[in-house]
């Protein structure tokens, strides 16, 4: 589909005043996260710190979706407690490693596929040459240990 063609959806008029916001300008993902909050609320974020400070108080409803690309393995285990981590590799290829309850399972992605990311399983990922992925997460608060 062309991007200068919207296509011919009906969508509810309370709705389609975030899907206008979003759609009004482009913006780089990977430098303006966006928050997704109950009651179909989207809003483009200047960075994944705003999210900490202005949606604190969404009792954990509200999702944060970002990119990354990656040249080099990750350099730390990361474990998110507030909420399962949806990663979906988007461009190249990654092998994603999960611990939880002292065992590590190892997940190839390739552009195309994802991996859940449940709520305390430590993570971390190596990128042979480079890969973009997007996260989906239920808040920013983690832990990182070193790898």
């Amino acid at each position: 589909m062309r991007s200068d063609v919207r296509p011919n959806v009906a969508v509810p008029a309370r709705t389609a005043r975030w899907l206008n916001q979003a759609m009004g300008e482009p913006f780089e993902i990977s430098t303006s996260p966006v928050y997704l909050g109950s009651g179909g609320r989207l809003e483009v974020l200047s960075a994944t710190a705003a999210y900490a400070e202005q949606h604190a108080d969404d009792d954990g409803e509200g999702r944060l979706l970002c990119t990354f690309t990656f040249t080099e393995d990750w350099n730390v285990w990361e474990v998110h407690h507030e909420g399962a981590e949806l990663v979906i590799c988007l461009d190249g290829s990654m092998t994603v490693h999960q611990e939880r309850d002292g065992e590590t399972t190892s997940v190839l992605l390739r552009a195309g596929q994802a991996v859940v990311n449940e709520p305390g399983t430590w993570h971390t990922a190596d990128v042979a040459e480079r890969a973009t992925a997007l996260f989906v997460m239920a808040g920013v608060e983690s832990d990182h240990r070193p790898r």
